[in-house]
């Protein structure tokens, strides 16, 4: 993680309280990056789904397929 080496090299005091903003730097840090993966997951989602429709529709009524029923 670069995120935690730039972060000691900042923070040459090791005491408790340096410890504290070191962890919570590296946290909002990964929070954001979680954010941000999952932002352009959901897009990439929702642009699939978009072209899944889109395909279904050229396709027609008679070449979708029904769930069996038993």
């Amino acid at each position: 993680m670069y995120v935690v080496a730039a972060i000691a090299t900042q923070l040459p005091d090791d005491s408790p309280s340096s410890v504290v903003r070191t962890v919570t730097a590296q946290l909002a840090e990964l929070k954001r990056q979680h954010r941000d993966e999952v932002q352009a997951l959901r897009q990439a989602l929702e642009a699939a789904q978009s072209e899944n429709l889109e395909l279904r529709r050229r396709l027609g009524p008679r070449h979708t397929t029904r769930p069996e029923t038993s």
